[in-house]
């Protein structure tokens, strides 16, 4: 059996009820989360881009197709696929699964495939979780290799991703589902350097992976065969970007482990790396005399200090450099007590001066979620943070979740009433109808 085939009777197989309770919560979660990010996220300039861009190219329908949910326009399924990634993933504060954005590529394609009307809403949720944890599946296998060569997770994994849940909603059988899943293979790809220089690309790299991954069930459905050995062949997946083996025996864990327990969700819209180590500088914000800090190091595993963008140190030319950087990041927390996007669009001169004097440094003895902070200064002998990601830690309840949403709202003025009805409508899911959703959207396109 090949790894595509095993991918897709994972997918095949996937019903409601085989699904742990744990993990459909989650997965509902992560729903709340991904609209709720992009509720607060429709005036941030990237998400408007894509959107026009998104019409230009597509154009505007007055039946079928689905809708943009930063502008209220209707525009093709892939169209609105691409467009509503882009606003998940506008603030750069999108649900994480290992070193990807499952959430911000999974849900606008789910979401535009209901919207069209053409399936049952009873596969959006097992269409959901089979595209986090087949995303998940791969990346376990490969993705520290693929990192370290330069391919960002979210673009390599997601178009899996999305063609293994497109897959499923649309109920391909088995044989399509592989080569949805096999040619989504084909489709992926994009590097990090634009996240190392600041500039737009890697923005709209989750647009890209929406559309390629649907775009890849839509051809299986059609007919369209893909290479059997995709993942595992000579010239395939993993030896292509991970420059190793891998073979069916790899994915045992698939459907036991559930990687959709492990989805974390950003409190601060910036890059993954830089959350563990914002929430440290937080507590030792209420211990420290921030002016008297002469030196910060943050010890992280080596993947993660090796990831692009993350160790730079200013100056700092664009809002994306500033929001992938850890030691901005840190020095904003430390000097102004918060991180929100106001935070990346000053030059606050306190801030750039300490960034200058935080250092990033790889410890191999630090698991990949595993963060060591210590500070040295003259009020006080050097001190430090530790934090240790475990595997069974617990979810947010949902007061905590919601906080952390309204609270990224706030900055575009979004009222916490609004939350409240996404809520209903998420908690409703496949109930309620895809009109209820864009309800709570409606309120948001006159000033976007």
């Amino acid at each position: 059996m090949s790894v595509a085939m095993r991918l897709a009777r994972f997918v095949a197989e996937l019903e409601p009820a085989v699904i742990p309770a744990v993990v459909l919560e989650k997965a509902q979660q992560c729903l709340f989360w991904g609209y709720g990010i992009a509720l607060g996220s429709c005036r941030v300039p990237y998400a408007r881009l894509a959107a026009q861009a998104s019409i230009e190219l597509h154009g505007v329908v007055s039946s079928g197709g689905a809708t943009l949910l930063a502008s209220g326009e209707r525009t093709s399924v892939a169209g609105a696929a691409f467009g509503n990634s882009a606003l998940f993933h506008a603030r750069s504060q999108e649900d994480t699964c290992g070193a990807s954005h499952f959430g911000a590529v999974v849900i606008p394609v789910l979401t535009a495939l209901l919207e069209s009307g053409r399936y049952d809403p009873a596969g959006f949720m097992p269409a959901l979780v089979a595209g986090y944890e087949v995303g998940a599946a791969v990346q376990a296998v490969c993705g520290v290799q693929t990192a370290a060569g330069g391919h960002r997770g979210s673009s390599l994994y997601g178009p899996i991703a999305a063609a293994a849940a497109a897959g499923r909603l649309m109920r391909l059988p088995v044989d399509e589902l592989a080569n949805a899943i096999a040619a989504a293979v084909s489709y992926s790809g994009g590097p990090m350097q634009s996240l190392v220089d600041g500039s737009d690309e890697w923005r709209y790299q989750l647009g890209f992976a929406a559309e390629q991954g649907l775009m890849a069930a839509e051809l299986a459905r059609r007919g369209s065969r893909a290479s059997c050995s995709a993942f595992e062949g000579p010239a395939g997946f993993a030896r292509v970007y991970a420059r190793m083996d891998c073979d069916i025996a790899a994915f045992s864990g698939l459907g036991r482990e559930w990687a959709m327990r492990r989805v974390a969700f950003k409190p601060f819209p910036a890059c993954g790396a830089a959350q563990i180590p914002a929430l440290l500088s937080l507590r030792l914000r209420e211990e420290r005399n921030v002016e008297r800090i002469s030196a910060i190091k943050i010890a992280l595993s080596p993947p993660a200090a090796a990831y692009p963008g993350v160790s730079a140190q200013g100056p700092f030319a664009t809002r994306s450099a500033a929001q992938t950087s850890i030691p901005f990041c840190v020095a904003a927390v430390l000097i102004q007590g918060k991180l929100d996007l106001a935070s990346f669009g000053g030059d606050d001169p306190r801030v750039l001066d300490l960034a200058r004097r935080v250092t990033l440094v790889a410890d191999p003895e630090l698991g990949l979620y595993d963060v060591t902070l210590e500070v040295s200064g003259d009020d006080g002998p050097p001190s430090a943070r530790k934090y240790r990601r475990t595997p069974d830690e617990p979810p947010p309840d949902r007061k905590r979740l919601t906080e952390l949403v309204i609270r990224a709202g706030r900055d575009e003025g979004v009222p916490p009433s609004a939350y409240d009805a996404l809520w209903t409508t998420v908690s409703a899911l496949p109930s309620s109808r895809p009109s209820d959703l864009l309800g709570c959207f409606k309120a948001r396109w006159g000033d976007s």
